[in-house]
């Protein structure tokens, strides 16, 4: 018997020799793989990771996108319904506009436009709204509004509204809001009778007859008879974009003939 090998006989059944075997070595089964252990390599999990991120980026693309547009066009309806609102309730102080021959309550336009159109315009009305609760109630509140920078944003504007009741006492400081932002221009302008021109600066009694509400020191109207109001607002889209423009043409009831 060789030394190191093993075998229980020389021969097997059959008359063949037996195979020898070194010892200690075992076989292994017949149909069965040696064993390998389950997993995944790096690089198979940095090409799923690449994978899912184009992905996700494919869906969350279109999305974003809607969602930008979304915003634009709710701050876009946000800012006409801003500027409607803000021309209507003008409107209908000037159509609640009385004549008052005070220096300091009297119908007063001026032309103020350098670089945007700016007017300021100056009038008695019983149809303000209180721009405070602890303002005093008066049936006449003289009101003004202009455009000036605005305290945020000094490179944009905003419209101004102040008011003051007809009543006051002198030295009382006029109650001041602002009644729209991102403003790029406040137009107005009158015509003193129906016939006659638009004018883009004018004051109580400065022409014509003494009609409707009374006439001035100066023998004309103390109310125009027609006044076109025009508001801007800046555009939220490209730099070169034109303003949003927004006008009402208002017939004074006092100031008619």
């Amino acid at each position: 018997m060789v030394r190191g090998l093993r075998s229980s006989s020389s021969w097997c059944c059959g008359g063949r020799p037996a195979v020898l075997e070194p010892a200690g070595l075992a076989r292994p089964r017949k149909g069965r793989l040696p064993s390998r252990r389950a997993g995944f390599t790096l690089i198979e999990v940095l090409v799923s990771m690449a994978i899912i991120g184009i992905v996700f980026a494919a869906a969350v693309g279109p999305f974003g996108r809607t969602l930008e547009t979304r915003d634009r066009a709710e701050a876009a309806l946000d800012r006409a319904t801003s500027l409607r609102l803000t021309l209507e309730r003008v409107a209908e102080e000037l159509e609640n506009a009385v004549p008052l021959a005070s220096e300091m309550a009297s119908f007063a336009l001026v032309d103020s436009t350098l670089d945007k159109p700016a007017s300021e315009l100056r009038f008695a009305t019983r149809g303000a709204r209180r721009l405070r609760p602890s303002q005093a109630r008066d049936p006449i509140d003289i009101v003004r509004y202009r455009i000036e920078p605005d305290p945020l944003e000094p490179r944009r504007f905003v419209l101004v509204k102040e008011q003051l009741p007809s009543l006051a006492a002198e030295g009382t400081p006029p109650a001041t809001m602002v009644v729209l932002r991102g403003v790029a221009g406040f137009r107005v302008q009158v015509r003193p009778t129906p016939g006659e021109e638009w004018l883009s600066s004018w004051v109580a009694g400065a022409s014509g007859s003494a009609r409707g509400g009374g006439g001035g020191q100066g023998g004309g109207p103390l109310l125009p008879a027609v006044v076109s109001l025009e508001l801007l607002l800046e555009n939220e889209g490209p730099a070169d974009a034109e303003p949003e423009t927004l006008g009402v043409v208002v017939t004074l009831p006092l100031g008619m003939p």
